[in-house]
């Protein structure tokens, strides 16, 4: 007689386990290259341009919130593309080639996104060359980025 309030408990948990809802799976990680042209407009602000390509292919806007400690660069760049908006975080090293030259290497994380890049998510290399001897739009860019690494979506 005991069987059947087991069969009945069983029966009952396993009805209640087809009801819940499947979790969610992310995609797979796949390669990402972000390149970025930007002018200083500020201390630590600058902005330009930004493509992509890899896991998508994007393009637009591109501005940048930067601060220096040291020889390390920590920053905050914002991607303004068609299919929406892309946030990332880098942090990198500054190694000085000439009296306003340099070149950086680091690391950068995707923060967040809107629009089609909501649930993205990705990490990598960063790395930059920097010029600052000529500042204007009349100059070649101050900050030539290009971030390599792998994205997914949830």
């Amino acid at each position: 007689m005991k069987t059947k309030p087991i069969v009945m408990i069983t029966l009952l948990l396993a009805c209640l386990m087809l009801a819940l809802p499947a979790p969610v799976q992310a995609t797979a990680p796949e390669p990402l290259t972000i390149e970025a042209e930007l002018w200083l407009t500020g201390k630590n602000s600058a902005e330009g341009y930004f493509g992509t390509y890899g896991l998508f292919e994007d393009s637009g806007y591109a501005s940048e919130v930067l601060f220096l400690a040291d020889d390390t660069i920590h920053g905050t760049k914002t991607l303004v593309g068609e299919d929406g908006t892309i946030t990332l975080k880098f942090q990198a090293q500054i190694t000085w080639t000439g009296e306003s030259t340099a070149k950086v290497n680091g690391r950068y994380v995707i923060l967040s996104g809107t629009g089609a890049y909501e649930n993205l998510h990705g990490v990598g290399e960063a790395h930059a060359t920097l010029d600052l001897g000529c500042q204007g739009l009349e100059c070649p860019p101050n900050i030539v980025a290009k971030y390599t690494g792998t994205a997914h979506f949830d």
